[in-house]
C-alpha cells in the first residue's frame, strides 16, 4: 500500500508517508500532521488497540486536522460472513493467526468522540464503513484515554 501511495503522490512535497511497525503512532511527534488514514487495519486490532489508535491519532493532529478511518462493517453481509467465520472455526478448534473484526458505526463514533473530535462524518459503502472527524481547533489538553 506504501509503496503504490509513494508513487501517485511522488509529486507533491507535502506529503509524507510512514510505516508503523505496530497498531500505533508512537513514531510520529504530536500535532505534527494534518491527515491521518487508516484503511483496512482496524480488522486486525481489538477493542483496546482501536480506541489507543484513534487516541494516538488525536495526538499526532494539529488542531483542525482530520482523522479518516474505513473498516469492515460489522451489519453488511460480508462483516456478518466474516464474524460468522470466525465462530465456526472456534467451533471446529481451527486455531487462526487472527480473527478478523468488523466494527459498527457506533464502536468508532464512541471512540472519534471520546477522544475530542468533533464534526464526525460517517458513511457505508457495501461492507466499508468509512468514518471521518476532525480534531478540534483549539486543544488544551490531550484526552487521558480514561472512560469516565
Amino acid at each position: 500500500m506504501l509503496s503504490h501511495a509513494h508513487k501517485r503522490l511522488a509529486g507533491l512535497s507535502n506529503v509524507r508517508l510512514t510505516h508503523l511497525d505496530q497498531a500505533n503512532l508512537s513514531g510520529v511527534s504530536d500535532m505534527s500532521v494534518d491527515v491521518v488514514y487508516c484503511t483496512n487495519v482496524l480488522p486486525h486490532l481489538d477493542q483496546m488497540e482501536r480506541w489507543q489508535y484513534v487516541l494516538e491519532a488525536h495526538r499526532v493532529l494539529r488542531p483542525l486536522g482530520r482523522l479518516y478511518i474505513d473498516t469492515i462493517a460489522l451489519d453488511s453481509p460480508e462483516g456478518w460472513h466474516m464474524l460468522s467465520n470466525n465462530l465456526e472455526q472456534r467451533r471446529t478448534g481451527l486455531e487462526v493467526p487472527y480473527a478478523p473484526i468488523p466494527s459498527t458505526a457506533d464502536e468508532l463514533i464512541a471512540y472519534f468522540r471520546m477522544a475530542g473530535f468533533e464534526a464526525l462524518r460517517t458513511e457505508q459503502r457495501d461492507s466499508l464503513l468509512i468514518v471521518a472527524a476532525v480534531k478540534t481547533a483549539s486543544v488544551t489538553e490531550p484526552p487521558s484515554g480514561d472512560l469516565e
